[in-house]
């Protein structure tokens, strides 16, 4: 088994969502990953402690979580990170319109809307995490866990 090192930064490329949505995108980085868990942990910190709200990140009405709630809080930990992420690694996209037919622009708002679909939200983080994931089929060594998945390499 050998790694080739010194690559480059990964290249942007234009990428298929489902529905025919394209995202120009990159695939990211250990230190992009490890930005965005500790951005989730402040923002769910923030939230859970009532020092913040979650409204840039347009999610449906729910009722309040509490911190023993271990699935939703889970999930939204999930969820934060792939719309921070998303930020991150794309920098425009295509097939993504409002109801008139004009094309939402690429903010939280829109991102967190798009990623609210469970299809989009996980062909997003198999395209981003996709070398990472690679290497864990491939059996090169071990691999770091996907943001949110819980689980070991």
């Amino acid at each position: 088994m050998a790694v080739v090192l010194g690559k480059g930064a990964p290249a942007m490329a234009w990428e298929t969502l489902p529905h025919g949505v394209q995202v120009h995108m990159r695939r990211a980085t250990s230190v992009e990953t490890s930005h965005v868990e500790r951005a989730t942990g402040r923002i769910l910190s923030d939230y859970l402690s009532g020092k913040a709200e979650l409204a840039s990140f347009h999610l449906p009405e729910a009722e309040e979580p509490s911190a023993e709630d271990d699935q939703y809080i889970f999930g939204l930990s999930k969820f934060l990170s792939s719309v921070l992420l998303f930020e991150m690694l794309a920098d425009d996209w295509k097939g993504v319109l409002k109801d008139d037919g004009t094309p939402w622009p690429i903010d939280r708002a829109s991102v967190s809307l798009l990623l609210l679909s469970p299809d989009q939200l996980q062909e997003f983080e198999r395209l981003a995490y996709r070398d990472v994931w690679e290497i864990r089929a491939e059996g090169n060594g071990s691999a770091v866990s996907p943001i949110g998945s819980g689980g070991a390499a």
